[in-house]
């Protein structure tokens, strides 16, 4: 290993990405949080990500803020308005694949499904085949 690459492990060398939910350019503040723009695992601006971060809402009210019905119609359009699963146009329920996020979901964490697959995933927690 060079010297010059010895120096730059562990520095600090700015990212900038487009917010996924603002559109707004950010910046990482630290070595840590460029490694994890870079790995795709930051995707969202401060301001956005404590705007829809788990504070006191609980799921249901959750499920009636402006942010999570942003995020729905965002996992709609990514599933291009059809289910995930049997390819029906509808209508459609957007499912959470975990709650581990709630509130700054990534995009492979939500799910867009028919009510019958929907249904059939939360009846015995998996789908048939």
């Amino acid at each position: 290993m060079t010297a010059t690459l010895r120096h730059l492990i562990g520095r600090h060398v700015p990212v900038q990405r487009d917010c996924d939910i603002c559109g707004k350019p950010f910046t990482s503040r630290n070595a840590e949080a460029a490694r994890m723009m870079l790995a795709g695992r930051l995707r969202v601006c401060d301001e956005c990500r404590r705007a829809g971060a788990r504070t006191t809402l609980t799921y249901a009210r959750y499920l009636e803020s402006d942010w999570w019905l942003h995020r729905r119609e965002r996992a709609l359009e990514l599933a291009e308005h059809r289910c995930q699963v049997c390819n029906s146009p509808g209508p459609l329920e957007v499912h959470h694949r975990t709650y581990e996020r709630l509130g700054h979901e990534r995009d492979a964490d939500l799910i867009a499904l028919c009510a019958d697959c929907h249904g059939l995933f939360h009846n015995d927690g998996r789908m048939p085949y």
